[in-house]
């Protein structure tokens, strides 16, 4: 583990030398950009075709099996 942390130390040093001066900082080094697209208003099923593809509903509402103890 010692002849690792040698080799890991040493390319820090590596990096220590580089000239640094005209180089801005950054936090990051690639510039980033909002990959999320805006929100838009767009028609969706209605509540009965939702449920029309479920296995079990009950007053307009998904009917599952307990999950709690009692």
């Amino acid at each position: 583990m010692r002849e690792q942390m040698s080799h890991i130390l040493e390319n820090f040093q590596v990096l220590q030398d580089v000239d640094t001066t005209d180089v801005p900082p950054t936090a990051h080094s690639l510039a980033l950009t909002d990959v999320c697209r805006d929100d838009e208003v767009r028609p969706s099923l209605s509540q009965e075709e939702v449920l029309l593809n479920a296995p079990d509903a009950e007053d307009r509402q998904f009917r599952v099996k307990a999950v709690f103890e009692e």
